[in-house]
């Protein structure tokens, strides 16, 4: 019994041995492989080099669509230092903007093809304004945003392009009389938005469903 006490003994110093001595050793030994590798990494870094010893990543894709293109027409613009153009710009970002604050949205393609249409009728009324105030200095300024703003839009259809669609709603929908009206408006607005004056299509939407006198 003694001699095995004795071995127990001897275990338990040895083994406090170890963790007050060879462990501490090998820390220290390691510390200063992680120092190396820490240096090493930086150096890589320096370089360019680390992006070989990373996980590979996928390309990043630039941003497109109508907002992306505005931002870069807005510093071509600032570059040639055309004031018109980058008015009509900054106008189309400010309007954008205001929709996604006003109802926390992150504006699309479409919805931004129906703020520059309000643009547009804006600057419309603004034109006949000023020219029936004598005033065609503002109303060419007016005219000449107005332009820009179109440019981003989807080309216009022609009077009778309009028409054609509007007598086709009114077929499909068995529109009769101007009751019928916001029947055939709700058929044709995702066909003509951004396309046609949308007052001028329900002027001509009301003015086909009106029994003739």
């Amino acid at each position: 019994t003694s001699n095995f006490l004795n071995k127990m003994k001897i275990t338990f110093y040895l083994a406090l041995f170890a963790i007050g001595f060879i462990f501490p050793c090998i820390a220290l030994n390691i510390a200063p492989l992680q120092s190396q590798a820490i240096f090493l990494k930086s150096r890589l870094f320096q370089r360019g080099q680390f992006a070989l010893l990373s996980t590979p990543t996928e390309p990043v894709t630039p941003p497109t669509g109508i907002k992306a293109k505005l931002a870069a027409d807005m510093k071509e613009s600032m570059k040639a230092k055309q004031k018109e153009r980058l008015s009509a710009i900054r106008a189309i970002q400010t309007a954008i903007k205001q929709k996604e604050v006003d109802d926390r949205i992150d504006v699309d393609e479409n919805m931004a093809i129906q703020i520059m249409s309000k643009l547009v009728k804006q600057r419309k009324e603004s034109i006949k304004s000023y020219l029936d105030g004598g005033r065609s200095d503002l109303a060419d300024a007016e005219q000449a945003e107005c332009d820009v703003i179109v440019s981003y839009m989807p080309s216009q259809l022609t009077e009778a392009e309009v028409q054609a669609i509007i007598v086709e709603s009114i077929r499909q929908n068995n529109a009769t009389t101007v009751k019928d009206m916001s029947k055939v408006m709700a058929d044709v607005r995702p066909k003509l938005a951004g396309k046609a004056d949308m007052s001028s299509v329900g002027e001509t939407i009301k003015k086909l469903l009106t029994p003739p006198k």
